[in-house]
């Protein structure tokens, strides 16, 4: 089959399950779809739709070919690249930021590519291809900075399309894998049959970000005794530490499929699940293929603003720490006491007033979100605890309008996107609307100056106050996301005076709109939809 574009992911299984939505949209655009992805997880890809050939990157192996010699390495990855390159995409996407995927992706373009998402350059310095890829690569380092779905993001950092809607929508799981785990969901005969099973994701990517399994053990024993729920523990072979001390603590049946599912076959189990129980892992995601509800644990650094389930419907809980979400590579000063801020109790509370079809209310020391989705297709988060006027909430929002609005502005520069916010609190004002005016009275000063280039001296002095602006960006935790989207945008857009005036200019223009609204709230409200889309 000959195809015309091919989409690189080298990341984990659950990021992998999120470029679905970016998928359905080439689709839309009448594109065929190849996909890259690494070995391990290729199978995973037979959920995806839209997708006309899937090449697994064989990983394990390079590495041990280029412990022989650098050569055999080279010749081994040579093979493989051929049968992919032989297709001359006129269209890559890479969605992996790393040095690797950065050079694969250059490895498998011809001259007539278009190149989007993460690259290199002539010189092989990493740029970005996209205005939504520079702003996603510089949302990583700050938490509360990482403001839109992953799924979302993927999907903005492809071609635009004039579709809206692009939810999650994998395939479901054949008969045939459908009939093997319902093998695994077998309980001892001397024990009652139960009325349904829940699934329990006990382990997490890191420790830090999993939920105690005595947490896990005591909702078993509310799901049990009160509805006759059996739960279903979850997971690779490696998180079976955490199966024996489920076990040992636990006084209620249940069943481990731990270390005995496939991928595919997991997909399957999911959908004779009434609800998920998990961490922040690619179950959650695999989960929201197919539509079943969770409810999710975000700790240490894991938020839902951005690696939330792309399905509405569900639950994402946080502490109601200051301190969360952490940044990445930094030690908690806490000793992760995030991990058991978020009580068993809260959780059954939290359950029951689902199970009875009520609002939940009153769930003390957590953030209660919801996942929905805006009137243009973005993932959103419903608040259900007391925290959507906080400064944190706020500014989240906040950003979201104002990315939208100047990315718009860059790419398209003809749509205007409305909502209804409040001011941010005055603490939050006080710090940022210092900065953000002092920026504005720099960005004529710059604009200006690029027009005076043949005036001697001007150039240093146009590159001095560029250093100006970010630094006062840099200056604050808030902004770093703007820091280093300027800071991207001017190395790569430097050398056109006339591309860097008009990013100039529309800067200028969000930022006041920015300072006024953090300030006085939105005063363009719209109240057909409380969050801004950049769909086109």
């Amino acid at each position: 089959m000959a195809l015309d574009c091919l989409v690189i992911n080298l990341t984990r299984f659950g990021d992998l399950l999120q470029s679905q939505p970016l998928l359905h949209a080439l689709r839309s655009l009448g594109y065929s779809t190849g996909l890259l992805c690494l070995e391990n997880f290729a199978g995973t890809a037979k959920l995806l739709k839209h997708v006309d050939q899937v090449w697994g990157l064989p990983g394990s192996i390079l590495l041990a070919k280029l412990d022989e010699h650098w050569q055999t390495a080279l010749h081994h990855l040579q093979g493989f690249v051929a049968p992919v390159q032989a297709h001359n995409f006129r269209l890559i996407i890479n969605l992996t930021a790393t040095i690797s995927a950065r050079l694969l992706a250059n490895l498998l373009k011809t001259d007539k590519t278009k190149m989007l998402g993460f690259g290199l350059d002539c010189e092989g310095f990493s740029t970005t291809h996209g205005v939504w890829t520079t702003f996603l690569s510089g949302t990583t380092a700050v938490r509360q900075n990482a403001v839109f779905n992953i799924a979302d993001m993927f999907r903005l950092m492809g071609p635009r399309t004039k579709e809206q809607h692009f939810q999650q929508g994998l395939f479901p799981p054949d008969a045939d894998q459908k009939q093997k785990v319902q093998k695994l969901l077998s309980l001892p005969k001397a024990t009652n049959s139960p009325n349904g099973f829940v699934a329990f994701q006990l382990g997490a990517s890191v420790s830090e970000r999993a939920w105690p399994v005595e947490n896990f053990v005591a909702v078993a024993e509310h799901l049990w005794n009160k509805e006759h729920l059996c739960p279903v523990l979850t997971g690779s072979a490696q998180e079976e530490p955490l199966a024996q001390e489920y076990a040992k603590k636990s006084n209620t049946p249940f069943i481990s499929v731990i270390g005995k599912t496939s991928l595919l076959s997991l997909a399957a189990l999911l959908t004779k699940m009434r609800l998920l129980l998990t961490n922040d892992t690619g179950t959650l995601h695999l989960a929201a293929g197919p539509g079943i509800l969770s409810i999710s644990f975000f700790l240490a650094t894991a938020q839902p603003w951005d690696t939330g389930p792309y399905f509405e419907g569900c639950f994402c809980l946080e502490p109601d720490l200051d301190c969360h979400p952490c940044a990445f590579q930094t030690p908690c000063p806490h000793n992760h006491y995030c991990r058991n801020a978020i009580s068993a109790q809260s959780v059954i509370t939290l359950i029951d007033q689902i199970s009875s079809k009520q609002t939940p209310n009153n769930i003390p020391h957590v953030r209660v979100w919801e996942t929905t989705f805006d009137s243009s297709g973005f993932a959103n988060l419903i608040c259900h605890s007391n925290h959507e006027t906080t400064a944190r909430t706020l500014w989240i929002r906040h950003q979201r309008l104002f990315w939208c609005q100047f990315l718009n502005d860059i790419e398209q520069g003809d749509k205007r996107f409305t909502a209804e916010l409040p001011p941010c609190p005055k603490p939050l004002q006080n710090k940022l609307v210092p900065i953000l005016s002092q920026v504005l009275r720099l960005l004529p000063l710059l604009k200006e100056q690029t027009t005076q280039l043949h005036i001697p001296q001007m150039g240093k002095l146009l590159l001095r106050n560029c250093e100006r602006l970010q630094n006062l960006l840099n200056s604050c935790t808030e902004l770093t996301s703007f820091a280093h989207f300027w800071h991207e945008l001017r190395m790569q857009d430097g050398q056109s005076l006339e591309k860097i005036a008009a990013v100039f200019g529309s800067f200028y223009n969000n930022i006041n709109e920015l300072l006024q609204n953090i300030q006085y709230g939105t005063v363009y409200a719209s109240k057909k939809s409380m969050q801004p889309s950049c769909s086109k």
